[in-house]
């Protein structure tokens, strides 16, 4: 017999409610991969907060800098060794490797004392956000299920909402001190990786033959131009996190929490969306390097009070969400055939760029009389590599 409310039968059809459920969930979106990004990035706000340990913790101009270099070359390095190790031992095994590496360089990192130990545990929480990158897109790359685009839209976005809430998780418990959003950080990197051995899969594969010719000659211009806008938005966010702990003192948590909170919000809910928008990768990639690093020069004249920081992230998000439309996209879609290490390669010399705003960021921004000239020096370069690219280079990124 049907089941009946209020004496009224009623019908319940499993294979519509089934369809209900499959439509929710695009089988082109590689989803466990998506939600255990997004489980991870809930508490990966305090890289990002090492500017403030350095100060907190009295370490000298020379240090800090040699500090937040080592940990960008550590970013450098895994994202070079993720394409090899991804050949070597396939997609799920280093996924799961980063998010335990990350695990134990945060929960390290806030009872780390001197300079040495400090550096070592900022390299490994570094290090396994390295890792996850490279064979997250190149596992998308090569799926012949997944939709590319689409896919890397999802991701991004997981991974912005999850730091959302790691923001809105730093303003509520950022009076606690530096060691709270750190221990959070390590603890949402273990259920990560817990989540990851239970849902992540092998996914099946389809070889394809490497292009040629312009895609040859493109690919090392492209990622020196995403290194480019890499250095600059690197070094805009570090900047944000050392003028908030000078200007506000106990209060830089929440401050520089709530501009995380801006940030990543806007590109969190915008991502998927503006991948619709935006057909035009010069227009995006052109428009996006613009904006953000108005955003980010904004940051060094404008006073350092938290109502200029939220509208200098604002700016700098709208920047953000227009560039990374097209941006690993066009490297997807021009390396068809490469094995992860290629790609890999290409990640290294983006991370390039982090590691020299890891290495300028006191001296040049910080503790310079002029800190504006590396958001206009960086742009200029972006365009240069832009404008030796092969024509049909770009043109590929638009599907």
């Amino acid at each position: 017999m049907s089941p009946k409310i209020f004496g009224y039968p009623i019908r319940i059809s499993s294979h519509n409610h089934q369809a209900k459920i499959r439509s929710l969930f695009d089988p082109k979106i590689p989803w466990a991969l998506v939600i255990s990004s997004f489980i991870n990035k809930c508490g990966e706000m305090a890289i990002n907060l090492l500017p403030m340990l350095l100060i907190e913790r009295g370490i000298s101009i020379e240090g800090s800098s040699l500090i937040l270099g080592f940990t960008k070359l550590a970013l450098v390095v895994g994202l070079f060794a993720s394409g090899f190790l991804t050949d070597l031992l396939g997609y799920r095994a280093i996924v799961l490797a980063s998010y335990f590496v990350g695990f134990v360089g945060f929960i390290a990192l806030p009872f780390s004392k001197t300079t040495v130990l400090i550096g070592v545990f900022a390299g490994l929480a570094q290090l396994g956000s390295a890792l996850f990158t490279p064979s997250a897109r190149a596992m998308i790359r090569e799926h012949r299920l997944l939709a590319p685009k689409k896919s890397l839209a999802w991701l991004r976005a997981s991974s912005n909402l999850g730091q959302v809430i790691s923001s809105i998780l730093g303003i509520l418990l950022g009076s606690f001190g530096l060691i709270v959003p750190f221990l959070l950080d390590g603890a949402t990197s273990l259920l990560a990786f817990a989540i990851g051995v239970f849902s992540l899969g092998r996914p099946s594969t389809l070889a394809e033959h490497a292009q040629k010719g312009s895609v040859e000659k493109g690919f090392v211009l492209y990622s020196l131009a995403l290194a480019c806008f890499s250095f600059v938005y690197e070094l805009g966010f570090l900047s944000f996190s050392g003028f908030s702990k000078m200007a506000l003192g106990n209060g830089a948590i929440q401050a520089f929490s709530t501009v995380l909170l801006i940030n990543t919000f806007f590109c969190g809910v915008c991502a998927v969306p503006a991948a619709s928008f935006f057909r035009k990768p010069r227009v995006s990639l052109s428009l996006g390097v613009i904006v953000a690093s108005l955003g980010m020069l904004l940051v060094t004249v404008l006073p350092k009070t938290v109502l200029c920081f939220a509208l200098c992230a604002l700016i700098m998000s709208l920047g953000e969400i227009v560039f990374v439309v097209h941006a690993q996209a066009i490297l997807l879609a021009n390396s068809h055939g490469k094995s992860s290490k290629y790609y890999g390669m290409s990640m290294m010399i983006q991370a390039s760029g982090k590691l020299a705003a890891g290495v300028a960021v006191f001296p040049l921004v910080l503790r310079s009389a002029h800190p504006t000239i590396p958001f206009v020096v960086g742009p200029i370069l972006f365009f240069v590599f832009l404008s030796l690219l092969p024509r049909d280079f770009l043109y590929r990124g638009e599907s």
